[in-house]
């Protein structure tokens, strides 16, 4: 896969090494011919919220005596 320069900015397009579109990456975002986010590199932004990497513990709830 090959990368080139967009012409609307910053962007860049995703392409075959036979040449065809295959996407473009912007903002650290990969997105399809369709503008659908399909994958995404550290410090991505100006999209959909990433997924968690981890999910923070939670400390336990204490028992409630049996009455």
């Amino acid at each position: 896969m090959t990368t080139g320069p967009c012409i609307r900015g910053l962007a860049k397009l995703l392409a075959t090494n036979s040449g065809r579109y295959v996407a473009r990456l912007h903002n650290g975002w990969i997105r399809d011919s369709g503008g659908n986010a399909i994958a995404f590199t550290d410090g991505a932004s100006g999209g959909p919220l990433p997924p968690m990497r981890s999910i923070p513990s939670i400390k336990s709830v204490p028992s409630i005596p049996p009455i």
